[in-house]
């Protein structure tokens, strides 16, 4: 379940599958939840789905995961999820990647890691994408996630998706 909230003038998304809190920034709105899929359990999004201008979409997401990539390492397996979902908004060209970042840190007493970075896509048309990516271990040995991606050179949503996960809460349903 999941449902949105506001608390002293700020809204946001409770995700109790991901057991996550996190904000939705001013003029954003939430992205209807798909029927019986097994991707995110809870995103929002800063413009609607049909808008043609590319670089002022951008959009945060939550979901679980049974294992990352990396084994137990959140540092290295941020930064490798962040690789692989860069890499799947084009799947036919090698993504480039720059302006990574990644570290691991404690949230609200759970072990978690966030990473960011820049792909960008010579081969292809795509342009470029600017995502980032948190991973926390809700409970040892399950993890969730939250994945924000935004054009590179917009600012202001690169701001507000690093903002949401700046101010994500971990609360156990």
């Amino acid at each position: 379940m999941q449902y949105d909230e506001t608390n002293e003038g700020v809204t946001f998304i409770r995700d109790d599958h991901a057991q996550f809190f996190y904000t939705i920034p001013d003029g954003w709105h939430r992205v209807a939840a798909e029927d019986g899929g097994t991707g995110p359990t809870s995103s929002i999004a800063s413009t609607e789905a049909d808008d043609p201008d590319e670089e002022r979409k951008a959009s945060v997401l939550a979901g679980v995961m049974r294992e990352i990539p990396s084994g137990d390492d959140l540092e290295k397996g941020a930064l490798m999820l962040a690789k692989g979902w860069a890499q799947l908004s084009d799947s036919r060209s090698n993504a480039v990647f720059a302006e990574e970042t990644s570290r691991a840190f404690t949230l609200d007493g759970h072990p978690a890691a966030t990473a960011a970075l820049r792909a960008d896509f010579p081969e292809s048309d795509t342009g470029s994408l600017y995502l980032r990516m948190t991973v926390v271990e809700v409970v040892e040995g399950y993890y969730s996630y939250l994945a924000g991606t935004a054009h590179p050179e917009a600012a202001d949503l690169r701001a507000a998706v690093d903002g949401v996960h700046r101010d994500l809460i971990v609360v156990m349903a």
